[in-house]
C-alpha cells in the first residue's frame, strides 16, 4: 500500500552532526510507544512513528549529545512539505528520553505555496517562527 507522504526525522548535536534518523512505519511498533501512548489514553497510534524511531536508534551516550530534532513530512505525489509537528506522544517523549534537547523543528505547509519552519522550546509554552524558506511549485 503506497503512503501518500513521508515522515522523516533528524536529530543533531550541538555542532550540528546527525546523529540519528527515523522514518515512520506503519507495519512496526515498539513497546515505548505503547507505553507513552498508554499515558495519554492513546492506543490507536502506537505504531512507530519517526521521532520515535530515531530516538530509540540513538544509543544512551549519544541522548545526552542531542540537542536538536527535525520533523519533515513531505507529500509523495508533488514533493510539497506538510504539517509534521510532533504529537503529543511523541513530545512526552522527546522531553524525557533527550534530557538535553534544546529545537523541536518541524515543517508546515500554508496556501502561498511556501515551506516554514517551526521551532519549539520545551523551556518556554509558545512556539517561535524559527524560518521561513520560500519553495515554488510549478504546474
Amino acid at each position: 500500500m503506497a503512503k501518500d507522504h513521508r515522515l522523516t526525522a533528524i536529530i543533531y548535536d550541538k555542532r550540528k552532526r546527525i546523529l540519528s534518523v527515523g522514518e515512520n512505519s506503519y507495519v512496526k511498533t515498539n513497546t515505548q510507544m505503547f507505553l507513552f501512548g498508554r499515558k495519554f489514553g492513546i492506543v490507536n497510534r502506537i505504531y512507530l512513528h519517526a521521532e520515535a524511531d530515531a530516538i530509540l536508534k540513538l544509543s544512551y551516550t549519544d541522548r545526552e549529545k542531542a540537542r536538536t530534532i527535525f520533523i519533515a513530512r513531505y507529500s509523495s505525489f508533488d514533493g510539497r512539505p506538510l504539517l509534521a509537528k510532533p504529537c503529543e506522544i511523541c513530545q512526552e517523549m522527546i522531553k524525557k528520553l533527550l534530557p538535553n534537547i534544546k529545537n523541536v523543528i518541524w515543517t508546515e505547509w500554508n496556501d502561498f505555496y511556501s515551506l516554514i519552519v517551526y521551532k519549539f522550546s520545551f523551556n518556554g509554552i509558545n512556539n517561535h517562527i524559527f524560518g521561513k524558506i520560500m519553495y515554488y511549485f510549478f504546474e
